[in-house]
């Protein structure tokens, strides 16, 4: 699963979103620009995808086709025959007021992010774990999308693993659970998504996508379509809008959001904590320096690494150890409740700790570039009071 995280998920793109100047990306995007169908959509998300993580590297991106088209073939007969000795769940069995949301095992608990009152409109809703390949298969219309698909493209062993792998999950998801709707979340740039658009419509399953982090104008969440799409601010809404995702888009107040509040007071234990946003090994070093001014001072600052992607030998190298925080033993909401100042380059965190009342950081010193970056890709909260760390 290492290539499918990696490189068809985008988690570890060789150029970086906040680096690669949004002039580039908009010229790219004004050269495919015409959607006629979810078809032209899906495999424009994966030109995406080629652009952003292959630009400048056309030899890796032709190995990469030429493996993926054995493994993608040798897929689609073990989707196809399970499909052939499965029973069919049709169209009748769909549609029963029941929603299902899709909770990948890398996630623990989402209910702070779930667009609660669009549940709650229907009758019942449960967790489903996708990606369950080993049940999954082909069938039907599932199966008719997908040929159409892989032959549009023939030689994008790429896009075509990709494409088989979600529609033959979902597949299984439809005729196991027959939901009149399916919550998807943290997979904009999943270039089949459209394509698994197409295949709830036909069963009259709405396909539902919302937010679950920080968004900026970064092209391959771009070009995506849901039946319909929650996103946590206006802001975001055109954002998506103008990256052309065209679906309709709603706003709503999460419970990551709208539960906050956070009290001043007059005296805090922490005088600031730093979020990970970014692994960039030289920004952290200068984070470090910042931590030695700051601890020189008599101010108690503490680092808290991101809970998944953080490189902790490289943390530890840099940041005292006294100053890293565990995010494992330690609630997001506590941490933020005990420190005065919060700050990083560009996580979420900034955001929920605005609308809870706190006073923002935002890292311009670590990573000039990337400061800048984030502006001109907009950033929501440098539309919002705050303070620069250059001015601590």
């Amino acid at each position: 699963m290492s290539l499918y995280n990696d490189l068809i998920q985008g988690n570890k793109a060789d150029i970086s979103p906040l680096t690669l100047p949004k002039q580039v990306q908009e010229n790219w995007v004004k050269k495919h620009n015409v959607q006629r169908h979810d078809y032209d959509r899906s495999y424009t998300k994966f030109l995406c995808r080629k652009f952003m993580s292959f630009n400048g590297k056309s030899s890796l991106f032709l190995c990469i086709n030429v493996i993926c088209l054995p493994i993608s073939l040798l897929l689609f007969l073990y989707f196809l025959l399970r499909g052939l000795f499965t029973i069919r769940i049709g169209r009748k069995m769909s549609g029963k007021g029941k929603a299902v949301v899709l909770l990948p095992s890398s996630f623990k608990d989402i209910s702070d992010i779930l667009p609660i009152e669009s549940l709650e409109a229907y009758k019942e809703w449960e967790y489903v774990t996708p990606k369950r390949y080993a049940k999954s298969y082909l069938k039907g219309i599932s199966l008719l999308i997908y040929l159409k698909a892989a032959s549009q493209h023939p030689l994008s062993g790429y896009y075509h693993l990709l494409c088989l792998m979600t529609l033959a999950d979902y597949t299984r998801i439809i005729h196991t659970h027959s939901p009149q709707a399916i919550y998807t979340f943290a997979d904009e740039k999943n270039f089949a998504k459209p394509l698994a658009t197409l295949l709830c419509e036909n069963f009259c399953i709405d396909h539902i996508g919302f937010m679950h982090g920080e968004c900026f104008y970064q092209i391959d969440k771009g070009f995506f379509r849901y039946s319909a799409y929650y996103t946590w601010d206006k802001f975001y809404s055109e954002l998506f809008r103008e990256m052309r995702c065209e679906c309709p888009m709603y706003e709503y107040s999460p419970k990551r959001i709208s539960s906050k509040s956070y009290p001043h007071k007059d005296n805090y234990p922490i005088y600031l904590t730093y979020y990970e946003s970014t692994n960039n090994e030289e920004s952290l070093k200068i984070v470090g320096n910042i931590f030695k001014r700051m601890l020189s001072e008599g101010k108690k600052v503490l680092y808290r690494p991101h809970p998944r992607f953080a490189k902790m030998d490289v943390v530890r190298e840099y940041i005292p150890n006294e100053c890293i925080q565990d995010p494992r033993s330690v609630s997001i909401d506590d941490s933020i409740l005990q420190s005065r100042y919060i700050a990083s380059i560009c996580s979420t965190v900034l955001y929920e700790s605005f609308c809870g009342g706190k006073t923002i950081v935002v890292d311009d010193i670590s990573d000039p570039d990337q400061h800048k970056s984030i502006i001109e890709k907009g950033f929501i909260v440098m539309s919002k009071p705050h303070k620069l760390l250059s001015e601590l």
